[in-house]
């Protein structure tokens, strides 16, 4: 049976960016090379770098974990590896750690706090090599004549050195020249804009809510480092990148250089997979909606835990063919214990659903179809009515889960009968979760005092 499901609106003049480019992939590698403090933030591409942020740096903590703790893994690098609720919650959930006062860890962290002064240090003694080249020099700077350089003199006229040389007593003789312009340099250069860009989003979002953040510091520290370095007046000289490199001899062997093409090369990996994930980028949404809903339960007061059940994702480095980036994270459950009562959720995967289901005891309260959409904000939805399945499974109810790519799409929610989760690109889509489930929650069960 087809029914209208979602109706909405898109009005194009109050959109906050232009509907038939935002799509293309060029947009967003244009606003990944922003390094100016003024440039305008678009939400949108915020909240999708935050959440492959936030992947990247799971996938991280992953190959770090298992490179101590799981040997079998250790050199796993380029397929899938186990990660844990533990690490997926410090990054998500912000709220944990409150006591700290201080914003989420990301990869700029790192770079800001361990690898600062050797930045500082590299930028006062760049290496440089001599490069051999033919000029025309006086004739008493001369210091090195080739084959090429012998031959020019031969047809010069004359029968003296002198003569030859002419009235500006020149000849065409091997100088060296330093130049700074090596690739290892070069990647030095680039390097300095990532980390402009990372830094200038991470104080955007975090500087306001944690002021006095230690975190926040080091990063406008970094910051500033880095644009009095690309200022020099010897980076004039180094040229841009324009491909990715393959690494020649310095970048592998000399220590210093070794760490920036390492920390390089983890700042291209998020931009690479933001660009190939934006043109799917629902698929990233529901991954990440779905891991956030398992968290938030999972996180429920320990006190009202008696035991609980959660598999361990396993996290990839490239999105899968089927555009997945994790694995193995569904069929959970626990048990919640609520005034001396067990109450019994459980997360499954049904036919390419979501479910949740809420039971006492052999007593099935509610089961709930989790439907998750992505609205993209694209004239083909303007004025449009999603038309959607409807699941006949008997007791089961849908809760529907709507990520909005544009705050200016107004959706009708009437025909949703107030189980519903509407998140847009402005929203903290944790919190938004975490409110909305408990809401369900605790129409069934009760306050859980979580």
């Amino acid at each position: 049976m087809i029914i209208p499901l979602i109706q909405f609106e898109v009005d194009k003049k109050s959109t906050s960016f232009d509907l038939d480019s935002f799509s293309d992939v060029k947009y967003v590698k244009k606003y990944l090379k922003q390094s100016d403090n003024k440039s305008k933030a678009i939400p949108q591409f915020d909240q999708m770098i935050n959440i492959v942020d936030i992947f990247s740096q799971i996938r991280t903590e992953a190959e770090t974990n298992n490179r101590v703790s799981n040997y079998i893994y250790a050199f796993n690098k380029e397929k899938e590896l186990p990660s844990d609720w533990g690490t997926i919650n410090y990054l998500i959930n912000p709220e944990y750690g409150e006591g700290q006062k201080e914003p989420p860890n990301r990869l700029i962290n790192i770079i800001a706090k361990e690898n600062f002064n050797m930045i500082q240090q590299l930028s006062t003694n760049l290496r440089k090599v001599l490069n051999r080249k033919r000029d025309k020099v006086p004739i008493n700077r001369v210091q090195q004549l080739d084959s090429a350089c012998l031959r020019w003199l031969t047809v010069q006229p004359g029968y003296t050195t002198a003569q030859k040389a002419g009235n500006k007593q020149r000849v065409l003789s091997v100088v060296r020249d330093e130049t700074y312009n090596t690739l290892e340099n070069r990647v030095f250069k680039d390097f300095l804009h990532l980390c402009i860009f990372e830094c200038r989003r991470y104080i955007d979002e975090y500087s306001s809510i944690f002021p006095n953040s230690e975190k926040i510091k080091e990063v406008k520290r970094l910051q500033n480092l880095a644009i009095t370095v690309l200022a020099l007046p010897i980076f004039e000289s180094v040229e841009k990148i324009v491909n990715r490199p393959k690494p020649n001899y310095v970048l592998q062997n000399n220590p210093t250089y070794k760490i920036i093409w390492d920390l390089y090369k983890k700042l291209l990996r998020k931009t690479k997979l933001l660009e190939i994930l934006w043109p799917n980028r629902h698929f990233l949404f529901e991954q990440y909606i779905h891991i956030t809903l398992i968290n938030v339960i999972r996180t429920f007061n320990k006190n009202n835990w008696n035991n609980y059940f959660f598999r361990n994702p396993w996290i990839f480095l490239k999105p899968q063919s089927n555009k997945q980036l994790v694995t193995n994270y569904l069929d959970n459950e626990c048990v919640i214990i609520h005034k001396n009562e067990p109450y019994y959720i459980s997360l499954v995967n049904l036919n390419g659903l979501f479910y949740m289901k809420v039971q006492y005891e052999e007593k099935i309260l509610t089961r709930y179809i989790i439907k998750t959409f992505f609205i993209h904000n694209s004239k083909r939805f303007e004025n449009y009515e999603f038309e959607l399945s409807d699941y006949n499974y008997g007791m089961y109810n849908s809760l529907y889960i709507i990520y909005v790519e544009d705050e200016w799409i107004e959706i009708n929610t009437k025909s949703l009968k107030n189980k519903y989760i509407i998140i847009n690109s402005k929203d903290d889509i944790y919190q938004t979760i975490n409110k909305g489930i408990l809401n369900i929650l605790k129409a069934n069960i009760g306050d859980l005092n979580v």
